[in-house]
């Protein structure tokens, strides 16, 4: 993973900027992550990985992998296939969502 400022992080995240910037805060603190003024443009804060913060990351994906590998071992072979399919589906679905993971209640539409 290379550079990426905070304003792209937060839109792939679908995060506000000061939740993004609340969450990188902690990162850095921990060692993590660290961050730099861009030289091109002062008002850009980039981020970066610290090789902790890369460790850290690979650990996280190999704990999900061995996680999901798990369940994936209690589901029949025939049905891998289609549940694969269908969370790739769903995957998609999902991507085109403004990013809120449950309906406005009534009372903030109002």
């Amino acid at each position: 993973m290379g550079l990426a400022s905070l304003q792209a992080l937060a839109a792939a995240l679908k995060l506000d900027a000061s939740t993004a910037c609340r969450t990188v805060d902690a990162l850095v603190a921990e060692g993590l992550v660290e961050r730099s003024e861009d030289r091109a443009n002062r008002r850009r804060v980039l981020l970066r990985p610290t090789p902790a913060g890369k460790r850290k990351a690979a650990a996280i994906h190999d704990a999900c992998d061995a996680f999901y590998a798990g369940i994936m071992k209690g589901l029949p072979e025939d049905r891998r296939q289609a549940l694969l399919e269908g969370a790739g589906l769903l995957a998609d679905l999902l991507d085109g969502v403004d990013g809120r993971c449950c309906p406005p209640s009534p009372r903030s539409r109002a």
